[in-house]
């Protein structure tokens, strides 16, 4: 429901295309989170990217798709938990 509704929600919020970083928790293979952040999605503007996914074999999915989808950003991944983490700084 959320890819299909990107359309919608970049018109009614286009003040998303000014965000710089975001934080994926909990994201997978990032099958929905990079469609939202990447070019066709409403975040098209982020430079840095911070990843958190306990899982390890979705983790080393993740990362080579992000270094395809997202070229220009920065990305950080943390394979933990949402509770474990201790956040990074993100401008």
């Amino acid at each position: 429901m959320l890819i299909q509704s990107l359309a919608q929600i970049k018109d009614a919020l286009p003040q998303l295309s000014t965000i710089k970083s975001c934080a994926m928790i909990g994201c997978g293979y990032g099958n929905i989170e990079l469609e939202f952040v990447g070019s066709g999605g409403c975040l098209t503007n982020i430079t840095e990217l911070a990843a958190v996914e306990p899982d390890a074999d979705q983790m080393a999915e993740l990362k080579p798709r992000v270094a395809q989808l997202l070229p220009a950003v920065r990305a950080d991944f943390f394979q933990e938990t949402a509770q474990s983490w201790n956040s990074v700084s993100l401008t």
